[in-house]
């Protein structure tokens, strides 16, 4: 455009009783409908602008009068002039109308002038004034206000056709203007108190609020309201925004007529720290009641009043990086850009501490400017165990904002949670009757926690927030503390109390009575982690009918004691534990979700679990005492992951394993004296990952579950067995197509990993590295192709995290646009590891390769980070599969020997699928 925005009018104008369209389009249909009209007519459509064309008009309806109703009920008018638009009396007062509308109600105006210049137009001259001239001769009384009109016309802002190009850069940028103007944008700024959201919109207002016609800061919304100062902000902002000292508000009745003349205003409101939309509309009214170009900005620590708001956009605001918040750290504390030399070491700990909250740097920087290093050694000391009040004080606003049990749930988060898994907290949570899915959603929204990974995260500052809230209930009145997690807090206990964390590594030996837990009959929650220090015999007291959460590394006594219930238990995790037997009897386990027993090594045999029906993981790993499982592990149905590695003594599993219809994750690694697998675990259709590394005495394995996709063992005969089952898929994949051709079969892929080094030799193409460039062959080429075998040597020689899994993902080029597809996650390994695959293309994809040159195919990793450079690729392989290709003939045949009645004996340590 000519200028930076399109025509408006003045703020004097009349409010506009009866906007029905975003966009009015004046053109002449002879020149322009069927082409560059309908195309831009279309393009405003797709940004959900309500647009008015001519043809929209219903039959009999009497089109000069609807033509002008339906140019006085738009917001914008678009005047499209051509060559011929002058010759058209339609067009010419459709554009007298239009600039009626644009004194009396501001509606904006951009011109366009399509193949005709901007000059012509103005001045009438050329093959468009010659058309226009014409008319003189009929319409004498018109014709003077027609050329006033064009004038005027030509004289806006607009685009010009001669200038921008192509034309569909041209749509695109009318388009995008348009928008500018036809929406209010409301703009929204999220983040935990003290990140900087107030700084960055100051700073976002000083810019550009000289580009409206008014503009206000409305800073502390929250405070004001608190204070009863909601009505004389209100009273200063449409003071401000119309420019008149002399607005007098009267209730539910001044606003609305106030509000109204701030209609065909274009301006730029900030409201700083709101809480509630109702503040909003107390200040304002309606967000959406401002000229079109408004911008209203609001900052808020919690998300959920931003979509309240309908916000078209939500920012969240992020903390500083290290290096940002070291310079704004140094700025306050020594008056430059980086800490003075002997200081260096003392500010890193507090950038540290600071955690790239920008209010914290600022207090602190200011707090340690001109001190001596004493001084910042002892607060530096301090903070570790008294958070500083001033930044404690912008925090917790975010916290009273909360019910009474969302702050029990940030509370138990920042005691006990941090850096958990977000299931497990749901599930602690739902049986605490906390309403989790809408708390923790509060939480999220609040920016007191973030969920990454499935994990539950806290900002150090807010987390040191919460364990103070919790200390200084207990200040003055210790029998109300009901969190402990230091271990200089650790007493005797009060009734109070309902969680307790312990590092046992921080503490001395610690002797408990048989009586201590006697006094916390509403403890929900009890870890003890490291290395066990308690001595203590037995327990005696009431039944712990709270407790929901029981952890506690090398625990002392033999079985648990009476007085916990099980039925309130949602995880038992009792490592390196002196247990030989949990229990008698078949208690009722209805909550229990978790059972981890790993590394103790005095358990002879498992408890009945028939009451554990809501059972997810049994972790029995170096258990080496235990013998057999115990015949109720049949009735634990929804049992998704059973870990039974180092189980040296295991020497049979039952063959009831197959009811364990949810089961996906089978450890058995290190079960020395393991002989068999039951066949009855080709019923384990869920089953993907079975680990059976140095099971030295098992001879054979069983037919496994079409689904089994990772296989931790050094087996022989994989590999063939892989290749066997792709091209079996394949070959399937084939004759479908073959058969109808209509067919429209969805992508497929799949594969296995097991350890590995060596690309097998059926790969026709292989190379070093992670990707391989190569010709088709004239076989390829010449026939219709069904997909992909590919083929990889993967390590993850930096890696280290086994919670996390890897994405892998192959891509494929050829001379067209690429093939990419997400094959699936799969687990962190130390050794090398071969992984098979292969992906099947739609049946509408295949035809002749004449056109393919080369072919470029490549294997990644991705992670929640992106892609990975720690997961090496050492060699990959690719064999491209064909309707053509001998293979298919091949397995025809092998498929015949997998269908006949006479299947010879599977070879020792063969690994077979059932498809």
């Amino acid at each position: 455009m000519a200028s930076s925005s399109a025509s408006c009018s003045s703020s004097s104008a009349n409010i506009n009783p009866q906007v029905k369209h975003d966009v009015f389009v004046s053109f002449r249909g002879e020149d322009t409908r069927d082409n560059f009209t309908s195309h831009l007519h279309a393009a405003l459509c797709r940004k959900n602008i309500e647009t008015f064309v001519d043809d929209q008009l219903k039959r009999g309806g009497e089109i000069s009068t609807s033509l002008l109703d339906a140019i006085e009920g738009s917001k914008i008018s678009i005047i499209v002039f051509s060559e011929r638009y002058a010759s058209s009396r339609w067009c010419l007062d459709e554009l007298v109308k239009i600039l009626d509308c644009k004194k009396k109600y501001g509606q904006i105006v951009i011109p366009v002038f399509y193949r005709v210049g901007s000059s012509n137009v103005r001045r009438q001259k050329g093959t468009f004034g010659t058309e226009f001239w014409k008319l003189k001769k009929n319409y004498k009384e018109k014709f003077q206000r027609w050329r006033v009109a064009l004038t005027e016309a030509a004289n806006l802002s607009g685009f010009d056709s001669h200038v921008i190009r192509p034309e569909s850069k041209l749509i695109e940028e009318i388009s995008n203007e348009v928008l500018r103007f036809v929406v209010t944008c409301k703009l929204g700024i999220w983040g935990i108190g003290g990140i900087g959201k107030t700084t960055i919109t100051g700073a976002l207002f000083k810019k550009y609020s000289r580009h409206f016609e008014g503009a206000y800061f409305a800073q502390n919304v929250r405070e004001a309201e608190k204070m009863g100062m909601s009505a004389h902000l209100r009273q200063e902002l449409l003071s401000t925004l119309l420019n008149d000292g002399n607005v007098k508000i009267i209730p539910n009745i001044g606003l609305n007529f106030e509000s109204k003349r701030l209609t065909h205003k274009k301006v730029l409101i900030v409201f700083d720290d709101v809480t509630d939309r109702k503040q909003i509309e107390f200040l304002i009214g309606e967000l959406d009641s401002f000229a079109s170009g408004s911008l209203i900005i609001i900052t808020t620590r919690d998300k959920q009043v931003l979509i309240n708001c309908w916000a078209d956009k939500i920012y969240e605001v992020k903390e500083l990086a290290d290096a940002d918040a070291l310079k704004l750290f140094s700025r306050c504390a020594f008056r430059q850009d980086h800490p003075v030399a002997c200081y260096m070491e003392l500010t890193y700990k507090i950038i540290k501490y600071a955690q790239g909250v920008p209010l914290a740097l600022k207090v602190l920087g200011l707090f340690l400017s001109a001190r001596r290093k004493e001084e910042w050694e002892s607060a530096i000391t301090k903070l570790e165990t008294v958070p500083h009040m001033e930044i404690q004080d912008v925090l917790k606003i975010s916290y009273d904002g909360l019910d009474y049990v969302e702050q029990a749930m940030f509370l138990d988060i920042a005691c006990y949670f941090v850096g958990a898994n977000k299931d497990f907290v749901i599930n602690y949570f739902d049986a605490s009757d906390f309403f989790p899915e809408i708390g923790l959603g509060r939480l999220v929204d609040k920016s007191l926690i973030t969920i990454s990974c499935n994990k539950i995260r806290m900002h150090d500052l807010l987390q040191d927030m919460g364990r103070k809230i919790d200390r200084e209930a207990a200040i003055n009145n210790p029998g109300k503390c009901r969190r402990l997690w230091h271990h200089k807090d650790v007493n005797e206990g009060t009734e109070a109390i309902e969680g307790i964390l312990l590092d046992m590594s921080k503490v001395n030996e610690i002797h408990l009575n048989s009586s201590t837990f006697k006094k916390m009959p509403r403890l929900r929650f009890l870890k003890f982690h490291g290395e066990n220090k308690f001595k203590i015999s037995h327990f005696e007291g009431e039944a712990f009918t709270e407790l929901r959460y029981l952890y506690w590394d090398g625990y002392p006594s033999k079985s648990l004691p009476p007085v916990i219930r099980l039925d309130t238990l949602i995880s038992l995790q009792l490592h390196e534990s002196k247990v030989e037997q949990l229990w008698d009897g078949v208690p009722n386990l209805v909550n229990l979700k978790e059972i981890d027993l790993s590394y103790s090594r005095q358990l002879k045999k498992l408890p009945d679990l028939s009451q554990a029906r809501n059972l997810e993981n049994l972790l029995l790993k170096a258990c080496s005492s235990l013998v057999e499982t115990h015949s109720s592990i049949q009735y634990l149905s929804k049992l998704v992951t059973l870990d039974m590695r180092l189980c040296k003594n295991l020497n049979r599993l039952p063959s009831s394993l197959c009811e364990l219809i949810s089961l996906q994750k089978l450890y058995l690694s290190g079960c020395s004296n393991l002989r068999r697998i039951p066949e009855s675990i080709i019923n384990l259709s869920k089953l993907e990952l079975l680990h059976l590394k140095n099971c030295s005495k098992l001879l054979s394995l069983p037919e496994l579950p079409c689904n089994l996709f990772s296989v931790g063992n050094e087996l022989k005969g994989i590999a063939e067995d892989a290749l066997q089952k792709i091209q079996q898929k394949a070959t399937s994949w084939w004759m479908k197509l073959k058969e109808e051709t209509d067919y429209k079969y969805k992508p497929s892929c799949g594969g296995i990993y097991f350890p590995g080094s060596e690309i097998p030799k059926w790969f026709r193409f292989s190379s070093m590295g992670s990707s391989i460039e190569f010709k088709p062959q004239s076989d390829w080429i010449n026939n219709e192709y069904l997909g992909i075998a590919f083929c990889a040597v993967v390590a993850f020689q930096d890696h280290h995290d086994e919670d996390v899994g890897f994405q892998l993902r192959c891509r494929i080029r050829f001379k067209i646009p690429s093939h990419e597809w997400y094959v699936r996650t799969i687990d962190y390994v130390e050794s090398d590891h071969l992984f098979m695959g292969y992906h099947f293309f739609r049946g509408d994809k295949g035809g002749s390769r004449q056109d393919f040159e080369k072919v470029l195919f490549k294997i990644y990793f991705y992670n929640h980070t992106g892609a990975m450079r720690c997961c090496g690729v050492k060699k990959c392989g690719i064999r491209l599969l064909t309707a053509g290709d001998d293979f298919v003939g091949i397995n025809l045949r092998s498929q015949q020997n997998f269908n006949s009645n006479e299947e010879e004996e599977p070879h020792p340590k063969r690994l077979k699928y059932s498809c």
